[in-house]
């Protein structure tokens, strides 16, 4: 059932589904919403959406992501409609809201309220099945966190196609959803809940190498800015630009480096450097090495590592 969007007034034509929702259902309906592929400056294709309700008394808020399909001329948003919309009757506002991958809130489309119609066989208002569901879901991101294998059953290319193809699912089971990776993932708690695209914490960057001095050293001082902000070091020598990697510790620096020439010689040519320091001024001690000229080797830059 497709839901119309009003781009230009940012609103949702909520008419086919005003009263459609009955109490206590769980996935009987899928809903899908149309948008364009840009609202301005705004690339609508890059952007992940999820559905809010919010009841009558504003007590009870409730959120479900939508899977995305991006076509040629759109952006088209699915979902099946989760037992948590449906669990307390009422009136129930919705609004559409897409957020970037830091998840700011980047657009909204509210609509007309919706209503899920009351069922009187259920005693008293029903409440939406968290505890078991915020379990579950706390599992899985520890599963993510921590490396630890996350078994995805299938994938299928729509929500629809999902729904009706896996018949009796088992309470954690997993599916992808979507034409093309990155996909969706979708988990059955007694209804299927998106999880998003499933992603790890951010990993370390690695090292980095930072340009601290570059010119001509070969006797005397000179200052190096930032210096003080490593202990390693990686030291270029302009003879055969040889690097060697250099320690800083107790005001010495010292370090070493080489190269082969490869050839039938095999030659190997080793580099040795001393130096000592207070603060970013460094004093030369001497760059020698194992050919000839073998003392006096110039340096010509010097890079902080991390």
């Amino acid at each position: 059932m497709n839901l119309t969007v009003n781009m230009d007034k940012k609103s949702i034509q909520t008419e086919p589904i005003k009263r459609l929702m009955i109490q206590g259902e769980a996935l009987a309906d899928v809903v899908s919403l149309t948008l364009p592929l840009e609202y301005g400056d705004i690339d609508l294709s890059l952007l992940n959406y999820s559905i809010r309700g919010t009841s009558e008394d504003a007590e009870t808020t409730v959120t479900q992501a939508l899977s995305k399909s991006v076509t040629e001329s759109a952006v088209v948003l699915e979902c099946a409609i989760s037992s948590a919309f449906t669990a307390i009757p009422g009136e129930l506002k919705l609004v559409l809201v897409g957020s970037d991958e830091a998840g700011d809130t980047i657009i909204k489309c509210d609509g007309e309220s919706v209503y899920v119609r009351s069922d009187p066989s259920i005693a008293g208002f029903a409440t939406a099945p968290v505890n078991a569901y915020e379990q579950l879901l706390a599992q899985i991101n520890y599963q993510i966190a921590h490396m630890q294998i996350i078994r995805i059953l299938g994938t299928y290319a729509t929500l629809s196609a999902l729904t009706s193809g896996v018949s009796s699912p088992n309470i954690g089971d997993m599916y992808n959803v979507g034409a093309a990776a990155p996909y969706n993932v979708y988990v059955w708690t007694g209804s299927w809940v998106s999880l998003g695209q499933l992603k790890g914490d951010k990993g370390d960057p690695g090292g980095t190498k930072t340009l601290l001095w570059a010119g001509a050293w070969s006797s005397g001082n000179i200052t190096v800015p930032n210096f003080d902000q490593y202990n390693l070091f990686e030291i270029f020598s302009t003879a055969s630009a040889t690097a060697m990697i250099v320690a800083a510790h107790n005001g010495y620096l010292r370090g070493f480096g080489g190269f082969t020439t490869g050839n039938a010689a095999a030659n190997q040519y080793i580099f040795f450097f001393a130096a000592t320091y207070t603060g970013t001024t460094l004093t030369f001690g001497y760059c020698n090495s194992n050919n000839a000229p073998t003392v006096g080797k110039e340096i010509a830059a010097i890079y902080g590592l991390k």
